[in-house]
């Protein structure tokens, strides 16, 4: 190899060893080839991840006391948040307390229909209940409170009450002129 050649390989050889490699370490970005991340990127990851591991003893602090806390909760309370948001949930059991709650009033429901929705969110998914029914406003209004004190969350989407219309010719006697017609549309979440 001549001496000038030579002298032109250690000229280019570090201007190419730049180009290929230290800048793209440098900076993230290279013309044949990009590493993932910058040395400046991954020193903040690298004093994150030192951080972190800084913190344990305080985070595993935060979670015994947080356990400690848990373990302190009284019993009946946490079934009763496990019936307002349940896991063990289905059609059946949903039917049920419609009936139970309704029948509780008096009043018997015409058409129910249950249909589950997976289109909750991340944490939840919810069942749709609608149903139909045939009441005085009184006795209504006391099934909505039934509604209200029960343990299970109902979420009412749309209540919809209309007045039966009298037919002419129909005998007047036999028409209760305060019977309202009424839909009622809920949701019933449950943890997915």
């Amino acid at each position: 190899m001549s001496p000038k050649l030579l002298n032109i390989l250690l000229i280019i050889a570090p201007v190419v060893l730049y180009l290929m490699v230290i800048k793209p370490l440098a900076t993230g970005e290279g013309t044949l080839w990009s590493p993932e991340m910058s040395i400046p990127v991954l020193q903040r990851v690298n004093s994150d991840y030192s951080n972190a591991l800084n913190n344990i003893s305080s985070i595993q602090e935060g979670i015994e006391s947080i356990y400690k806390d848990y373990q302190k909760v009284n019993v009946d309370i946490l079934n009763k948040n496990a019936q307002l948001f349940s896991s063990e949930l289905d059609e059946a059991k949903i039917r049920n307390e419609v009936v139970a709650i309704a029948a509780k009033q008096g009043i018997a429901i015409d058409s129910l229909s249950v249909l589950k929705d997976n289109r909750g969110a991340k944490i939840a998914d919810f069942y749709s209940v609608t149903f139909t029914l045939r009441s005085r406003y009184p006795a209504f209004k006391k099934m909505l409170e039934e509604y209200d004190k029960s343990t299970r969350f109902y979420h009412i989407d749309s209540l919809s009450i209309t007045r039966r219309k009298v037919e002419e010719g129909a005998q007047s006697s036999l028409i209760d002129k305060d019977m309202l017609d009424i839909q009622v549309r809920f949701r019933v979440h449950q943890a997915k």
